[in-house]
């Protein structure tokens, strides 16, 4: 089956989220925007002293108070020691200010091969973290995309660690990464540190497949249009081998046969092939009655990974024909994931 020109393919859109209204929203949606400005999408992210954050945590913002407390009452009492306390705290305080920025500061993120996945799930995305170049390790850093699990991740000296990070993606199609954020409160919890990085990566949403798979749209036995099983007239020609004990005379091919026969050779005979199981068509014609477009996409979804299995025990090949392209008979997990990337990339 000849294969025509793809479909044109959509730009790649973040993940939508339902549009917030009021004062917070529109600032939020202000400052988003300013972020976005400030900071490019790039494939790598190294975090610098221009791009990390810095504020006292909450048990900062109590360390914080307990030092005040602590200078009034010396200052009040004239205690000496309670001046060397204080000061003591307060240079602790500073160390680990130091210490929390320099943890994040100088680390490198980079994304792996992503993986594919159906709209509704929630995808493992591989991300490596590099430890700073200086030999600091990076350690107790949480890494978290918008609305899922936090992740930590630890970064020996002069080495990298890789560290999967769960992100649900509600949506088929061509997507851009949303923004990554990266933070730490090492090592005493009193300041945290964060940084954000948008991934110039796009991962590929295939449809949701029907469940349970619906009935297929036509015998099992149709075969693929162009497509011949193999038995007589097949386009692959049956085997020949020579003569043995118990052969039928009909399975002699004589015209070969003859100058063998002359040479004292034994003749041959047509060994038949064994019969090919049926090519499996499918159509987008054969999902008209269900209307919407996100319908059928996810019902051809459910038909061609029932068809994969299916051809992994001997079911045959099959095919996939939309309005102006189509993809020829095959099977294997590379021939589904054509199919699906097609599936995944239908204008809307």
């Amino acid at each position: 089956m000849p294969t025509a020109d793809p479909a044109p393919r959509p730009r790649a859109q973040p993940p939508s989220d339902p549009a917030p209204r009021g004062l917070k929203a529109w600032l939020r949606r202000r400052w988003q925007q300013w972020a976005d400005q400030r900071q490019p999408r790039q494939a790598t992210q190294v975090f610098t002293q221009r791009n990390l954050y810095i504020v006292p945590s909450g048990q900062g913002g109590t360390f914080l108070l307990v030092c005040g407390v602590l200078l009034l009452a010396s200052i009040n009492e004239q205690v000496n020691l309670g001046y060397a306390l204080t000061f003591l705290l307060g240079g602790v305080g500073f160390a680990a200010m130091g210490r929390s920025h320099a943890n994040l500061r100088g680390v490198t993120l980079s994304l792996q091969a992503l993986p594919r996945l159906h709209a509704g799930q929630s995808a493992a995305l591989p991300v490596q973290l590099d430890a700073p170049p200086e030999g600091r390790a990076a350690l107790g850093v949480q890494l978290t995309w918008p609305g899922e699990h936090t992740v930590w991740a630890d970064a020996p000296a002069r080495g990298s660690c890789a560290v999967t990070v769960p992100l649900r993606m509600p949506e088929r199609g061509e997507h851009l990464l949303p923004r990554l954020r990266v933070q730490s409160r090492y090592p005493l919890g009193l300041f945290t540190v964060w940084g954000y990085w948008r991934p110039a990566q796009t991962v590929l949403v295939w449809p949701a497949p029907e469940s349970p798979c619906p009935p297929w749209p036509s015998a099992p036995g149709e075969a693929v249009s162009g497509s011949n099983p193999g038995g007589a007239g097949s386009a692959t020609p049956d085997e020949l081998r020579e003569w043995q004990p118990g052969d039928s005379l009909r399975q002699v091919v004589w015209r070969k046969s003859a100058w063998r026969m002359d040479m004292h050779l034994p003749p041959v005979v047509r060994e038949p092939q064994p019969e090919q199981p049926p090519k499996r068509l499918l159509r987008w014609e054969d999902t008209s009655s269900l209307g919407h477009t996100e319908a059928r996409l996810s019902r051809l979804t459910a038909w061609l990974i029932e068809a994969e299995r299916q051809a992994a025990h001997g079911g045959g090949r099959y095919a996939l024909s939309l309005p102006g392209t189509a993809v020829p008979d095959g099977a294997g997990q590379a021939h589904l994931q054509q199919c699906l990337d097609l599936l995944a990339r239908w204008p809307r």
